[in-house]
């Protein structure tokens, strides 16, 4: 009781506020981040509209990410002694800002008719844009390549969302039906694989790092997969008799 009680803003999404004693789950940082900053990012947008848009928001991105990269080589730190802000809700807030300016640069690729020569070099250039990050996200390529791969996504995210690439010239239902169905496992994979990772070190002590790999692959895939048919049954359950418990605590 006495760790669920000092977990309170962790458990509550309320950590990048800065107010942090003990943490519940590692990984909802980001999601705390998110709302809170989405809060900030959705009502600038809604007071400014275009003005957000294409001045604020980019501007603003620029300004924040500059001041991190000045004083943190990562863009992983979360919290921070050294600044009235969290520097998670800094980064949050940059990255939020650059969705801001993607949606529109999204929206006006849309209405463009393009060549089957320009969907063949924004494929290219996407999948290169991925590889990049891929290798930098498992290797150590700089100190401060967390900002290289941030520009690289946001340009990958774009060419994406255009739909613009060769993929959408000849798109399959069951692909995107995969590609939905990895999206929402991804939720569960990034708020389990911490813990389950030390376990499975503190399981596969004498392991080559191929079997522990393998091994802790699987114990994240199942354990997610297992999250979203829980979440699955709970739905059904809250659609039946959700209701019910709602008339025992609000009159209708």
């Amino acid at each position: 009781m006495h760790q669920i009680l000092i977990s309170f803003y962790d458990s509550a999404l309320l950590r990048i506020s800065g107010i942090v004693i003990r943490q519940f789950v590692g990984g909802n940082w980001y999601i705390s981040a998110m709302l809170i900053g989405g809060v900030i990012v959705y009502s600038l947008q809604r007071k400014f509209k275009e003005f957000f848009s294409f001045i604020i928001a980019p501007i603003g991105a620029l300004l924040t990410l500059g001041y991190l990269f000045v004083h943190y080589t990562k863009l992983n730190i979360i919290n921070s002694d050294t600044i009235v802000i969290a520097p998670g809700l800094l980064r949050a807030l940059a990255e939020m800002s650059i969705g801001c300016v993607i949606f529109r640069i999204v929206n006006w690729l849309k209405k463009k008719h393009l060549t089957l020569l320009s969907s063949i070099c924004l494929s290219l250039i996407n999948i290169t844009c991925i590889i990049i990050v891929f290798n930098g996200a498992t290797t150590v390529l700089h100190k401060r390549f967390d900002y290289i791969m941030l520009a690289l996504l946001a340009i990958s995210v774009t060419i994406m969302f255009s739909e613009q690439s060769l993929y959408f010239r000849c798109r399959k239902d069951i692909i995107d039906k995969l590609m939905i169905f990895l999206g929402r496992l991804s939720l569960p994979m990034y708020l389990t694989h911490l813990w389950i990772r030390t376990i499975v070190e503190s399981c596969t002590k004498g392991w080559s790092r191929l079997e522990g790999m393998i091994l802790y692959c699987a114990c994240v895939l199942s354990f997610s997969a297992f999250c979203l048919l829980l979440s699955y049954w709970w739905k059904k359950i809250n659609s039946k008799t959700g209701h019910k418990i709602k008339r025992l605590f609000v009159m209708e």
